[in-house]
């Protein structure tokens, strides 16, 4: 029988979360079949269906992204994707991600977005590499701050269902400065604070930092590895999530997490490049970056709407010729006129200034790789000399891009 493509419904949810688990080699439990329901937006799921059975998943969430400047653009985060391992190299995926495209299209959203399990898979849908994570970790006896920050507020441990309306508003204000921040719907949160233990370490703790006034201005998720060693605690702190609303509550932070009793290591992971810790701490040698990897991946579906939506550092004008072999009809030259006050964006016939594929575009939508890296890479040829230079100064960034929001 052909293969039929379509949403799941609700009683065929958990056949889709099982085949998707399946599919990462994971065997699938009642808890997290039950969890990930929280994060499923029905309607946009994709399921491959072959003799009636699901061999094949995929599925899209509604979510804003921060883009410089500000704004907030309406994206489709692609998410649940996955094939059986008996139905691999069957064109699946390929179809599943332009009907995917195509859906997000008749919604209006610009842009797509996604985070990848495999690198190599991406790039041939038209989606780049937008912005960057690390993970970095240091012993806790040289963690000394170069300056001891005013602490004025308080912190206190609170449960998931504590943390929750503490958390959410104080993620929403931090998420307006960070170009590549998405929101967090409710069932995202309901979603997240149902998992009960994560791998490698035990259930997660809650903390809030807490002005004198009561305003919550810095918040902690994080779990404890534990370790000891003929009698001497050797455990490890995990941060997955730290939200600060100043410096100075950043500060506060580290200086909690650092005083953690029965430790000897802090590990934080899906923190930005541009962390300001390596400059906070008085030895900064000691802390070790383990991981610096790609965070969001973006592709851009609508040019004009997508580069008239974001600000830029400077005024001038651009003309790209932007190549796109997996949606052709995006394959065009566009002319941006942009300024810090604003920018128009439309197709042209004149000579362009920079030529490059689709999902170059996406990777230097956000500021988190110059134009002359992706020159340098051969990922885009300047056709009109200072072209490069002048695209610099447009979409230069003062942050890099961040994510940090698992989807």
């Amino acid at each position: 029988m052909p293969l039929v493509f379509r949403p799941v419904t609700e009683q065929e949810y958990p056949e889709f979360a099982t085949v998707n688990i399946t599919s990462f080699g994971r065997a699938a439990t009642r808890e997290d079949i039950e969890t990930w329901r929280y994060m499923t937006e029905l309607d946009r799921t994709l399921a491959g269906f072959e003799d009636g059975r699901i061999v094949a998943t995929a599925g899209a969430l509604t979510f804003n992204l921060t883009v410089p400047g500000g704004a907030r653009v309406p994206v489709s985060a692609v998410t649940w994707v996955g094939v059986l391992p008996t139905h691999r190299r069957r064109g699946m995926l390929r179809e599943m991600m332009a009907r995917l495209l195509d859906d997000a299209e008749r919604r209006g959203e610009p842009v797509s977005i996604l985070t990848a399990s495999e690198s190599s898979i991406y790039g041939r849908f038209g989606f780049g590499v937008a912005s960057l994570y690390m993970d970095a970790e240091i012993e806790r006896a040289n963690a000394r701050l170069i300056r001891e920050w005013d602490v004025p507020g308080r912190f206190r441990l609170v449960s998931a269902e504590e943390a929750k309306p503490l958390l959410a508003p104080l993620y929403d204000r931090t998420r307006l400065a960070r170009a590549g921040s998405v929101t967090r719907p409710d069932y995202w949160w309901q979603g997240m604070l149902r998992q009960n233990a994560w791998p490698g370490g035990g259930a997660p703790f809650y903390a809030v930092y807490e002005l004198p006034d009561g305003g919550v201005a810095g918040g902690l998720r994080y779990a404890v590895e534990g370790q000891w060693e003929s009698g001497i605690a050797q455990s490890t702190v995990v941060v997955r999530e730290m939200l600060a609303a100043s410096p100075a509550a950043e500060a506060a932070l580290w200086q909690y997490l650092t005083n953690i009793d029965l430790t000897r290591k802090v590990r934080v992971i899906l923190r930005p490049v541009d962390d300001p810790l390596r400059w906070m701490l008085a030895d900064p040698r000691h802390l070790r970056v383990t991981r610096m990897t790609d965070d969001l991946w973006l592709r851009v579906l609508d040019v004009p709407r997508a580069l008239e939506a974001r600000s830029y550092a400077a005024a001038g004008r651009l003309v790209l010729d932007v190549r796109d072999e997996f949606r052709p009809a995006t394959a065009a030259r566009y002319a941006l006129e942009a300024g810090p006050e604003g920018a128009s964006c439309a197709r042209v016939r004149e000579s362009a200034d920079l030529a490059l594929d689709v999902a170059d575009l996406g990777a230097a939508y956000l500021g988190g790789v110059t134009w002359r890296t992706l020159a340098r890479a051969g990922r885009v040829a300047e056709l009109i000399p200072g072209a490069i230079d002048r695209a610099d100064m447009l979409f230069a960034t003062r942050e890099a891009p961040w994510c940090g929001t698992p989807f």
